[in-house]
Order: C-alpha cells, then sequence, then structure tokens
C-alpha cells in the first residue's frame, strides 16, 4: 500500500530478475502538468539487489491521487512477471 503524494520505496521480491531488469507501473504520463491525467504502464529503473530483489524508489508525484494500480516486472529477455496491484491510499493529513 503507498500513500498517495508521498515518496515511497517499493521492495520487490521474487526470482530471477537479470541484470537490466526494469519495472513497469501504471502511470500518469501528465503528472506534474495542467493535462488531464493520462494513464499508461511506465516503465521505472529499479536497484537489483539479488536475482531475487529489487528497490524502486518513487517520487511524490508518481501516485498524486488514489487509485489501483498494476506492477509488471521485466526481465531484458522480454520474460515478464503476472501483475501485482499497488493500493494508493488517501494521504492522511
Amino acid at each position: 500500500m503507498l500513500e498517495a503524494g508521498r515518496p515511497a520505496t517499493l521492495t520487490v521480491s521474487g526470482a530471477s530478475f537479470a541484470e537490466g531488469v526494469v519495472v513497469k507501473i501504471l502511470a500518469n504520463r501528465n503528472a506534474g502538468t495542467s493535462l488531464k491525467p493520462v494513464y499508461e504502464l511506465r516503465t521505472f529503473a529499479p536497484e537489483r539487489l539479488s536475482e531475487t530483489v529489487l528497490l524502486l524508489d518513487l517520487d511524490r508525484g508518481f501516485a498524486p491521487a488514489p487509485r489501483l494500480r498494476s506492477l509488471v516486472v521485466a526481465n531484458p529477455d522480454g520474460g515478464e512477471s503476472a501483475p501485482v496491484f499497488l493500493n494508493v491510499t488517501r494521504r492522511v493529513p
């Protein structure tokens, strides 16, 4: 679970994460602008700690509003994980 409008570090656990692995997350491509939100899978480069653990730092603009977001891990050979879902909740004042 992530809190909307706050930076976060995600720890992604799995198997067979190769060098060059990326994380694809449903995100607003117009974040930080006055344009209408358009959601698409955006690619993020995580820190690969091992073949089983990734760290991904997200800035506060990643999730400005509550919503469910899908996350997929993709290796350079084209292999992808099944999607998992992140619940972005309202920020507590």
